[in-house]
């Protein structure tokens, strides 16, 4: 129940999961911000289309202004410091 919280308290660079917990972590995201409020959601979409096109046209996930105005707070949600998360045991 509290994994997300020792997460935060731990601060690990590294981060081995499960499917799962991913879906978790993502359903989290999402309900923090779609109930935000409309402004939030929107921002949040139109941040995570930004990324999303920047790895198609970079090679890169990092974003200055959407990472800096929204994905910040998801990071330090996470301990701030993950650099890798591998994932295993089912398919994603």
């Amino acid at each position: 129940k509290l994994l997300l919280e020792d997460i935060q308290l731990l601060k690990p660079t590294t981060l081995m999961v499960v499917p799962r917990l991913l879906c978790k972590i993502y359903d989290q995201i999402v309900s923090k911000s779609s109930e935000a409020g409309f402004f939030w959601w929107t921002l949040y979409n139109m941040g995570l289309n930004g990324k999303l096109s920047n790895l198609h046209d970079n090679h890169t996930v990092w974003h200055e202004t959407w990472d800096n105005l929204i994905f910040e707070n998801i990071k330090e949600k996470l301990g701030g410091r993950i650099r890798y998360m591998l994932c295993g045991s089912a398919p994603i």
